[in-house]
């Protein structure tokens, strides 16, 4: 399976480590055409990656990339969050102004949409990690 790399970021820890690409190749056990592959193509098999990663000694999802849908359906996930406590807050505060609720009632209120909005996108988080889009 072919996974998206960033290339010039291996390049640039490579050459951070003072490593020519047959160095790091024969570290990380791939040919030297791999990694050059790699570099220039930004794209590989999972383990030529996994393999890069460990003999830059860096966690593999920092050399890796995410496909722009993924970047857009976490966008519009955040945005989602955002849209329902704005539309939460404005109503609390409608509910303050027509003295329908208390101060106590309102930061009660503001405090379970904040609560709720953290662990939405505390959740969004790891599910986009847990399960990365293909």
């Amino acid at each position: 399976m072919t996974q998206n790399i960033d290339g010039d970021l291996i390049r640039r820890l490579r050459t951070e480590a003072s490593l020519s690409q047959e160095d790091l190749a024969g570290l990380a056990g791939i040919s030297a055409r791999t990694l050059q592959r790699l570099e220039a193509e930004s794209s590989g098999s999972a383990s030529s990656l996994r393999a890069v990663a460990a003999a830059l000694d860096v966690n593999i999802h920092n050399i890796s990339t995410r496909p722009a849908g993924h970047q857009v359906g976490m966008r519009l996930g955040f945005a989602g969050i955002t849209v329902g406590v704005l539309g939460a807050l404005v109503g609390i505060a409608a509910g303050i102004g027509s003295d329908s609720l208390s101060a106590g009632e309102a930061g009660a209120y503001i405090g379970i949409v904040s609560a709720f909005a953290g662990l939405s996108c505390a959740l969004l988080g790891w599910a986009s990690n847990a399960y990365p889009s293909r």
